[in-house]
C-alpha cells in the first residue's frame, strides 16, 4: 500500500498516556504509536487528561489528544461507567475532525459507546478492537450479588457485542484468540494474535554481578493476580533462603470493585510474622522499574485468573531475570519451562515455594536466563517486530 495511513489509536479511559507509571495497556498504546510513526504513518492517540478541556500535543511524531478528565480508579463503578460514556462520545467528535483511515480501540467501554454511533457516521472506516483481556476467559468466581460479579457480567456482554461488530479483533496470545473464537462462535480469520511489546531500551540486563536477596511482584494488588498465594508460600521459601525479601510493586485498588484485597494481603503478612521480609511499595516510576527487576533474583507472577499475556514476565526475561509464574492463560506461551523460568499450578503455595526456592538457588539457571532471555525478546517482542505485524494487519483490512 502506497502513502501513509491516518490512524487513530484509542487508549484506556483510566489514565492519560504517556504517563510516568503505567500498566500493560498504556505501555502497548505508546509502543504501537511510536512504531507506526517511525514507519511514516500519521498517528493520533486519543486519551484522557487531567483537565476538562481538550488539549493536543505532539511527542515523538505522535499527536496525543487529551479529551477531558480521566475516569480514574477511585470514582467507583458509576464514575467509571459515566466517564467511559463521556470519553466514547468525545472519541467520535475528534474522529470526525481527524477523518482517520482506521480506528484502533484499546478499551472496551469507550469502544462500545463509540462503536454504536460510529457505525452510523463512519461506515467506511475499519474499526479494530484490541482485546487486552476477555471477560469470558477470566475464570474467576465472585459472589453473585457483588459489584465485581456484576462488572464481569456486563464486561462479557460488551466484549461479545464488540467482537461481533468490529471489523477485526487483535489480541495478545493464542489462549485469548481461542477464547474469543469460542465466545463468538468461530471467525478465527477475524482475529489476529499480536504479542505485547517490550521497550528493550528500558528493559535490558543490568550490570550487577550478583543480584540481591530479593524477589519482586509487579502488578495490581488485586485478587486475580494471586498475591495471597505468594505470601502463603513465603515461609516455605524462607526455610531455603532465610534472608530473602519480597517487594510488592503496584497499586492497591482499594476504592474500586476490586477493593479490600490489599488489606487482606497485609493482614496475612502480619499473621505469618513476615513484616521483616515483605514490603508493599506502591507504584514505581516506569524509568525506575527496570533497575528494580534487574536487581532481583526472580520476578514472580502468581496469577490465578486466565492471564491474557503477562507483560511483566516478558519484561523480566528481557532483563535476563528468571520468572516463576502460574501455568495459566498466555503465560506458558512466553515462558520456557526450565529455560527462562518455572511454571506452577495456580493457587498452589507449596508448588510456588518449591519452584521459587529452586530458581533462587540455581545459579546456572539464572545465568542462562541472563544470556538467553534478552535474545528471545529481541527476536520476537520488540517495537520493530510488532510494528511490522500491526501495520500488516491494517493493510490487509484496507485491501
Amino acid at each position: 500500500m502506497s502513502g501513509s495511513l491516518n490512524i487513530c489509536i484509542v487508549a484506556s479511559e483510566f489514565q492519560p498516556v504517556p504517563v510516568a507509571t503505567w500498566g500493560a495497556i498504556e505501555a502497548v498504546v505508546c509502543e504501537h504509536a511510536r512504531a507506526l510513526a517511525e514507519r511514516g504513518q500519521q498517528v493520533h492517540v486519543l486519551t484522557v487528561g487531567a483537565e476538562r478541556r481538550v488539549l493536543s500535543e505532539t511527542i515523538d511524531q505522535v499527536t496525543y489528544h487529551r479529551l477531558g478528565r480521566a475516569a480514574v480508579y477511585g470514582g467507583g463503578a458509576a464514575g467509571t461507567l459515566t466517564g467511559s460514556i463521556r470519553f466514547g462520545r468525545a472519541i467520535n467528535e475528534r474522529c470526525r475532525a481527524i477523518e482517520p483511515d482506521i480506528v484502533h480501540y484499546h478499551s472496551r467501554f469507550p469502544c462500545y459507546v463509540s462503536l454504536k454511533r460510529a457505525r452510523r457516521e463512519r461506515s467506511a472506516c475499519p474499526m479494530v478492537y484490541h482485546a487486552h483481556n476477555w471477560k469470558h476467559a477470566e475464570r474467576m468466581r465472585y459472589r453473585r450479588l457483588s459489584l465485581r460479579h456484576a462488572a464481569v457480567q456486563l464486561g462479557r456482554h460488551v466484549d461479545k457485542q464488540i467482537a461481533r461488530r468490529c471489523d477485526h479483533v487483535i489480541t495478545t496470545s493464542r489462549f485469548m484468540r481461542d477464547s474469543i473464537a469460542a465466545t463468538i462462535g468461530g471467525g478465527r480469520d477475524k482475529i489476529s494474535v499480536l504479542p505485547n511489546v517490550v521497550d528493550t531500551g528500558l528493559f535490558k540486563p543490568g550490570h550487577a554481578t550478583e543480584p540481591s536477596d530479593e524477589v519482586v511482584f509487579v502488578g495490581r494488588v488485586a485478587e486475580e493476580k494471586g498475591l495471597l498465594t505468594l505470601i502463603e508460600a513465603m515461609p516455605r521459601v524462607l526455610r531455603e533462603a532465610p534472608g530473602l525479601k519480597l517487594s510488592v510493586i503496584g497499586p492497591e485498588q482499594g476504592r474500586t470493585e476490586r477493593g479490600g484485597y490489599g488489606r487482606r494481603c497485609q493482614q496475612l503478612v502480619a499473621s505469618l510474622n513476615l513484616e521483616a521480609h515483605v514490603s508493599f511499595e506502591g507504584e514505581v516510576d516506569n524509568d525506575r522499574l527496570p533497575e528494580r527487576i534487574t536487581a532481583a533474583k526472580a520476578v514472580v507472577v502468581p496469577s490465578v485468573w486466565g492471564e491474557p499475556f503477562g507483560l511483566v514476565a516478558l519484561e523480566a526475561i528481557a532483563c535476563g531475570v528468571p520468572v516463576v509464574a502460574s501455568r495459566v492463560g498466555g503465560l506458558p506461551e512466553i515462558i520456557d519451562q526450565g529455560e527462562t523460568g518455572m511454571l506452577v499450578p495456580p493457587g498452589d503455595p507449596e508448588a510456588l515455594a518449591e519452584a521459587l526456592a529452586r530458581v533462587i538457588n540455581d545459579g546456572a539457571l539464572r545465568r542462562n536466563v541472563h544470556q538467553l532471555g534478552p535474545r528471545i525478546v529481541a527476536e520476537r517482542y520488540t517495537r520493530d517486530v510488532i510494528g511490522d505485524q500491526l501495520l500488516a494487519v491494517y493493510e490487509r483490512l484496507l485491501g
